[in-house]
């Protein structure tokens, strides 16, 4: 997570969208509730830093799923 993303977003009116979405930005996929994942993917609908931290994260956790230095060095 970008540090201070959250706070900056406060700050442009955008609490609302952000209301208990901590836990659904850290939390891994695999182990979401289905309400969770409902909240989730109504929130990456917004270019939000938050929401943009969020699925770097998410492609970077795709690194650790390569057996293969070759194709480790192909992703980029």
């Amino acid at each position: 997570m970008c540090p201070g993303s959250k706070g900056f977003e406060k700050k442009k009116g955008l609490s609302t969208i952000l209301t208990k979405t901590r836990w659904l930005l850290l939390k891994r996929p695999e182990h979401l509730t289905d309400k969770q994942e409902t909240r989730l993917s109504e929130l990456l609908k917004y270019n939000l830093r938050s929401v943009r931290s969020y699925l770097l994260n998410e492609e970077f956790q795709l690194f650790w799923k390569y057996i293969s230095p070759y194709w480790a060095g192909a992703a980029g």
